[in-house]
């Protein structure tokens, strides 16, 4: 090869490589960007500050730190999709050694009340003293038992599962908390954007993508596993927003076909339901099941946002109604402990609670772990429970 045409192809390459460069810089900046603005100028942004405002609590911090635990430094899980990291602290969000929430923090040996569920269950809109099991908590004789926290944003039913196998190899479990609904919806949507050939998800239930693919970027060791450039990132999510039937859910589930697809998801649940307590009651453990209420489900009155948001996104609003409908009808529920909370905020004022189709404020959580301890009060001995509710 002549030297002027080595020069030339070394020219092309180079050229290549900057301009992939560009690109790949170019979709880090709009992606970042992206983000950057919906916190602080859209809609979801300003109902966030205002809501977290309330509590004193600095929502770009919060922010900052779910963005470590759940982009950052999310590891592969083989069994149970992915994991948090271990041993995390900041102002707001803390894990313990195995990447667990610790909220609230552990307090002694005695056996566990333990509550598994997804970003609602780990509370990603609150501190660490305002989850669900935190509240809870504080209802609790810490001599009998403790309560312990095992939500995983993103996770369903399907990981679940597994980590209640994890756990129960694990610790002296006395009491299993599931709390569910929303990620049976929101891990049964993208399924139908992926199209995943593979039928073992049909079985099993599909992983939530919007963790599970950072995950990807490191093994159980942290070691590199893989780099999604942030080019097909960013066509990605440009692409589950097009308003074409095939990657936009929303122009999959429809009126006419809901009722199948709910059965489906239904049917992923039940049994997942089904496994649990088959595996609880050979270890000794109560198994109580919640359905937990979303901006779809309840009779709260609307602010303008709560509004927007329930408006925003007809086939979750399709599909959550439905897989609702389907699940409190289903017969096996009578032989199990299963309690339909999507009443639980019906009585909360206009005010903006919902930060979107699920996660919910401070208060929120309150009101929700009150009424979960009225029922699981009822279903354990009393003597886990203080004489006087606080």
């Amino acid at each position: 090869m002549s030297e002027g045409r080595r020069s030339k192809l070394s020219l092309y390459a180079a050229t290549l490589l900057i301009a992939l460069a560009l690109l790949e810089a170019g979709s880090f900046a709009a992606i970042r960007i992206s983000y950057w603005v919906r916190a602080h100028y859209l809609p979801w942004g300003r109902a966030a500050h205002e809501v977290h405002a309330r509590e004193g609590i600095d929502f770009d911090v919060l922010r900052s730190e779910l963005d470590v635990l759940y982009r950052g430094e999310l590891k592969l899980q083989p069994y149970r999709w992915y994991a948090l990291p271990e041993s995390f602290h900041g102002t707001y969000v803390n894990t313990d050694r195995d990447g667990f929430r610790l909220s609230p923090p552990p307090a002694g040996n005695a056996p566990l009340m333990v509550f598994f569920g997804g970003s609602t269950m780990f509370s990603t809109s609150t501190s660490d003293p305002h989850s669900i099991p935190a509240y809870l908590s504080q209802s609790l004789d810490p001599a009998a038992i403790q309560a312990r926290n095992f939500g995983v944003g993103g996770y369903s039913s399907s990981a679940e599962l597994p980590l209640f196998i994890e756990e129960l190899r694990r610790n002296r479990i006395a009491v299993a908390v599931f709390y569910d609904g929303v990620n049976e919806v929101d891990t049964y949507l993208p399924m139908l954007q992926d199209h995943p050939s593979e039928t073992y998800w049909d079985v099993i239930g599909y992983p939530q993508p919007y963790s599970y693919v950072p995950a990807l970027r490191h093994t159980a060791s942290s070691e590199a596993l893989l780099i999604e450039p942030y080019t097909v990132k960013l066509a990605r999510l440009v692409w589950q927003h097009l308003p074409i039937g095939i990657g936009n859910a929303n122009f999959i589930v429809t009126e006419a076909n809901v009722d199948s697809h709910a059965e489906h998801a239904a049917s992923i649940y039940l049994r997942n339901l089904e496994d649990i307590a088959a595996l609880a009651a050979s270890h000794g453990v109560t198994p109580v099941f919640f359905w937990q209420p979303n901006i779809y489900t309840t009779k709260k009155p609307f602010s303008d946002y709560e509004r927007g948001v329930a408006a925003s996104q007809p086939a979750a609003r399709l599909l959550s109604v439905a897989l609702h409908n389907k699940v409190l009808a289903s017969p096996i529920l009578a032989r199990y402990r299963f309690v339909d909370l999507t009443d639980a905020l019906d009585g909360m004022g206009a005010e903006t609670e919902f930060l979107d189709d699920a996660h919910v404020s401070f208060e929120a959580n309150r009101i929700i772990a009150a009424r979960m301890a009225a029922a699981l009060q009822a279903m354990t001995p009393q003597d886990y429970w203080k004489k006087t509710t606080p």
